[in-house]
């Protein structure tokens, strides 16, 4: 789906009451955007920045602008809106960041501020690996196999992690490829470095726990949704990393996720 940004004013359009809104919250409470459907028509409310719509069968997005340039825009679309979008079109999103190593796509899972794009980036930096995915690794269960679609993304990196890493910017490979989903790392900040895998009942849970779902409460998609999440878990293995802030065993660390992929 491509993104298109209209450049007229906003409309001042009120949301339909009549129309149920889904409300989606950052980890502190604060709600970060609003979400509905009239039909085929789906739309995301982000306060302060823009709505966004888009329609079942059509390949853009639009965005109405309330107060936000258009790289803050694109941002959103990308981190936020790109993968609620294909939600609606029956594709899974994990939020995750991912690297793609020689057995295949490792997804990264964690709360925001968990340390997942700092980590992915880091075993990007390993040979024979490179990053796939930041905050969205979307995937295809429908085959025999389980595949990591490539959506667009730019690397979101904190100032610490940048210091640490001497990072600047990454941006999605111009020829990114869908490649086999290796493995799922489902990550907490604990104070120890213990990794294990988990069972079939755990991962699923856990796994479902890190999806992008526009809305759960539409019966068709919940079950489809469910559906895929079994048989992603039943397919590719799924582990918990629990590790400690800082970065003094960041080493170790990538040692074990480069184990797995």
């Amino acid at each position: 789906m491509r993104l298109r940004v209209l450049s007229a004013p906003p409309s001042g359009v009120a949301p339909d009451p009549a129309i149920a809104e889904v409300v989606w919250r950052s980890d502190d409470g604060a709600v970060a955007a609003y979400g509905s459907s009239s039909g085929a028509e789906h739309r995301m409310r982000m306060p302060g920045l823009a709505t966004f719509s888009w329609r079942d069968g059509g390949d853009e997005v639009v965005a109405e602008p309330v107060d936000a340039g258009p790289e803050e825009i694109e941002d959103a679309y990308r981190r936020c809106v790109l993968p609620m979008a294909l939600h609606t079109r029956g594709l899974q999103v994990l939020h995750a960041s991912a690297v793609r190593g020689p057995r295949g796509v490792i997804a990264l899972c964690a709360r925001s501020g968990t340390g997942k794009s700092t980590l992915a980036y880091g075993l990007s930096r390993r040979p024979d690996h490179e990053l796939y995915a930041d905050d969205a690794v979307a995937f295809d269960a429908s085959g025999p196999g389980v595949t990591a679609v490539p959506l667009p993304f730019t690397l979101h990196l904190r100032p610490a992690s940048a210091e640490h890493f001497g990072a600047v910017a990454a941006r999605a490979p111009a020829d990114g490829e869908r490649a086999p989903l290796a493995a799922v790392v489902v990550m907490e900040r604990g104070p120890e470095l213990v990794a294990r895998r988990l069972t079939a009942a755990e991962a699923f849970t856990a796994a479902l726990q890190h999806a992008y779902c526009f809305d759960l409460e539409a019966r068709p998609r919940r079950r489809e949704t469910a559906e895929r999440y079994l048989e992603l878990t039943a397919r590719v293995p799924v582990h918990e990393l629990r590790f400690p802030a800082g970065f003094e065993r960041v080493g170790e660390i990538l040692d074990l996720l480069e184990g797995l992929g």
